[in-house]
């Protein structure tokens, strides 16, 4: 499972079928093994991106959220964060609220891959 974010628009990849994605050497990105999979599962994690920010994603796929999802999904971050008391977990949400910070400073976006 990858997260990764763009430093700059040059790592926004624009696929010719309206997908985007972070790529190329202006990006930071984070691989999460499948004991945080597991506990994102059980944490209803999906179900909240479904919800909350019309994710596309599911285990196994693929989303991009633009700057401006990312500035909503920061704030829902820092609520969750106060909420979330496994360390593991928090270490994911942590890293997802910085990534998400970064992609609206640079307005790039946050890339998915599960």
């Amino acid at each position: 499972m990858w997260l990764k974010v763009g430093l700059d628009q040059s790592s926004v990849i624009d696929t010719s079928y309206g997908m985007k994605y972070v790529s190329g050497e202006n990006l930071m990105k984070h691989y999460f093994n499948d004991s945080i999979a597991e506990k994102l599962d059980e944490d209803k994690f999906l179900e909240n991106m479904w919800n909350n920010f019309d994710a596309m994603f599911d285990w196994g796929d693929c989303d991009f959220f633009d700057s401006d999802k990312c500035l909503k999904l920061s704030e829902w971050l820092k609520i969750k964060l106060s909420s979330c008391h496994d360390f593991e977990l928090r270490e994911f949400y942590s890293l997802l609220l910085e990534y998400s910070i970064i992609a609206v400073e640079h307005k790039t976006g946050v890339y998915f891959d599960f």
